[in-house]
């Protein structure tokens, strides 16, 4: 099945300084309503766009380009790390500990609204699924159309489509490699 997703598609921080580009399309969207999502965003909610870590390329990667890692806490108390702009402090992406390194949650907020080849991504940026509503404000009501909502978190296995299922699953090796290691975060860089 041929995705909607315009690839490749862009993205920045808010200074403009960190520009990367998504070179797949992203596996599957979280509209995430923890109370940490919302402390780190200043907002009712995140959402995020889950994508194998190597489709997510940095261009040019000089130095003043290279994302501040940051270790934060998460609601499910495992951790993350969320890739800053070394400038302007934006958050880009995260990885988190239960999934790894090599799956990158993308803010879709920071992605460009036109791909490059002039298509606007707005229908694509819907969400899959709504997560930890129960931390949601309480004005906030949420369309079971647009996608199903989950109090805390739901089964992979029961929401994905078959296909991105596959390519989740395919990441799982590389992340089992990377806990037996010791789930080392400075392996990939500076840990602020």
């Amino acid at each position: 099945m041929a995705s909607p997703w315009p690839v490749p598609i862009s993205g920045r921080c808010g200074c403009g300084s960190l520009e990367y580009h998504l070179t797949r399309a992203p596996m599957f969207i979280h509209c995430c309503s923890c109370h940490q999502c919302q402390r780190e965003s200043g907002s009712t909610f995140t959402l995020n766009a889950m994508i194998e870590a190597k489709y997510v390329e940095i261009t040019p990667a000089s130095p003043e380009q290279i994302p501040k890692l940051c270790l934060m806490p998460t609601e499910s108390g495992k951790g993350q790390v969320i890739a800053r702009c070394p400038r302007c402090y934006v958050a880009v992406w995260s990885h988190y500990t239960g999934t790894g390194p090599s799956i990158a949650f993308v803010r879709t907020g920071t992605l460009d609204k036109v791909s490059a080849g002039g298509d606007r991504i707005d229908e694509v940026l819907k969400p899959g699924v709504f997560i930890f509503t129960e931390g949601k404000q309480p004005w906030l009501r949420f369309d079971d159309e647009v996608a199903k909502s989950f109090e805390r978190y739901y089964k992979r296995d029961e929401v994905w489509p078959v296909e991105e299922r596959e390519r989740y699953e395919a990441t799982r090796d590389e992340n089992r490699q990377w806990e037996e290691r010791g789930a080392r975060w400075e392996e990939l860089g500076e840990i602020c």
